[in-house]
């Protein structure tokens, strides 16, 4: 009868350091759970752009009155003291851009046979496609100027190229207001084209922005990552003006 009381308080004992043990990792699991949850949720509420209420609750000024729900993080204009000035008399504008980036405009600068186009960029490679050598870029800014050509004359207006609207329309995606420095564009929700409106013409100039960091880009001390790209895009965004 003892050995009996004893087996008997022994798996008692046991199962309740087993049920212990079992509600104290599950209770550690709920934890993690949580926590996890809440990372993720601080991650996604995180915006790549900060808003203007964010701007000035952080007691920073915006550039300039916001009609866009966000303003991009530009930094100080002191950065743009040193960098090189891009002027075109044919088209009646200028951009300002780092020193140590190239510059190609022209026919051959990614443009069609019937447009012009400047390409600015800091570091290009060839890699090989389809028996082809296809150039890459670390960062480079295509900017094209308004062009007479036509496209399609069915859905032109004013006998110029159709509108960033047109565009957005056909493409199915939508474009938002964003105010750069004192410049204001219409960019595309799916890609990072701007397009800027020309008063002269009223057509538009297309800025579009592309990079690569390819494993060959980042073995050269030319090579900048992602985020100084963007900086760097803004400052020349805002630099972008128009003369007659």
């Amino acid at each position: 009868m003892m050995n009996a009381s004893l087996s008997k308080t022994t798996i008692r004992h046991g199962m309740f350091i087993f049920v212990t043990f079992a509600l104290s990792v599950t209770a550690l699991v709920i934890v993690m759970f949580i926590r996890t949850v809440s990372e993720i949720d601080a991650l996604q509420e995180t915006p790549v752009y900060k808003t203007r209420q964010a701007l000035l609750s952080e007691g920073e000024k915006p550039l300039s009155p916001d009609v866009s729900p966000y303003v991009p993080l530009v930094a100080s204009k002191d950065d743009m003291a040193n960098w090189k000035t891009y002027r075109n008399e044919k088209y009646g504008f200028e951009v300002k851009y780092p020193v140590n980036f190239s510059l190609k405009s022209g026919h051959d600068a990614g443009a069609t046979a019937l447009a012009e186009s400047i390409e600015i960029y800091n570091l290009k490679i060839g890699v090989p496609t389809e028996g082809k050598i296809m150039p890459v870029y670390n960062f480079v800014l295509y900017i094209n100027p308004p062009s007479e050509r036509v496209m399609d004359p069915k859905r032109t207006r004013n006998g110029g190229f159709p509108s960033p609207q047109d565009f957005a329309k056909e493409g199915g995606y939508t474009l938002s207001t964003v105010i750069i420095g004192e410049n204001t564009f219409l960019k595309d929700s799916n890609s990072d084209s701007y397009h800027f409106k020309d008063s002269k013409t009223a057509g538009y100039f297309d800025l579009n922005f592309s990079f690569s960091d390819r494993e060959e880009l980042k073995n050269s001390p030319s090579f900048i990552g992602l985020e100084e790209q963007h900086v760097i895009l803004e400052h020349m965004l805002s630099s972008l003006k128009i003369f007659n």
